[in-house]
């Protein structure tokens, strides 16, 4: 069995034993001053968490390709015209790889 601190029904952090879990959610109190709950979980509840930590990856890599698709339009909008395209073309071919699961170039 595994241990959690949990705030809000979000699991911050697991722990092999209740106590490990305990002395987090202490320190994360008198940090935050934000009651962290000590629960028991489950295997499954351990693949939510994780499934969850890595959509939140996904989401914030999705938000940085569109502030960078937001700047190729400035650079479009105003560049000078022959660099500002050549530039931009490069930056969404590289998206769009990264997008389709490849590299990208630098």
């Amino acid at each position: 069995m595994r241990y959690a601190i949990r705030v809000d029904d979000f699991i911050l952090a697991t722990y092999d034993t209740p106590e490990e879990a305990y002395h987090a959610a202490m320190f994360g109190y008198d940090e935050s001053a934000v009651f962290h709950e000590v629960v028991a979980i489950t295997p499954l509840e351990e693949e939510i968490r994780k499934s969850q930590e890595k959509v939140s990856v996904y989401i914030k890599r999705e938000l940085e390709l569109v502030s960078a698709l937001m700047e190729i339009k400035r650079e479009l909008a105003w560049g000078d015209a022959e660099y500002a395209v050549s530039k931009a073309n490069c930056h969404i071919d590289n998206i769009l790889k990264e997008l389709c699961g490849g590299g990208v170039n630098q």
